[in-house]
């Protein structure tokens, strides 16, 4: 093979790597962006049914936000 030749077969190579990554991470990414959209449209519904996740989440946010989340109803009791 000539140098050319395996210099475009590296190149195919590592933009078929990064787009199938790219791919991936979208589908992690979708996943996470759904479980904060449905924690934030309704909370109750998520502590129901996955009661360690809401309360993680809860108090990540209280940390973050305490007196915002405490202001508009949110209490982790």
């Amino acid at each position: 093979m000539s140098g050319l030749f395996t210099a475009l077969l590296a190149s195919f190579g590592v933009r078929m790597g990064y787009n199938l990554a790219a791919v991936a991470v979208s589908v992690v990414s979708s996943a996470v962006a759904t479980v904060f959209v449905c924690f934030a449209q309704d909370h109750n519904a998520l502590a129901a049914s996955h009661p360690e996740l809401w309360l993680e989440l809860m108090q990540a946010w209280h940390k973050a936000h305490g007196p915002t989340m405490q202001a508009c109803g949110y209490s982790l009791s």
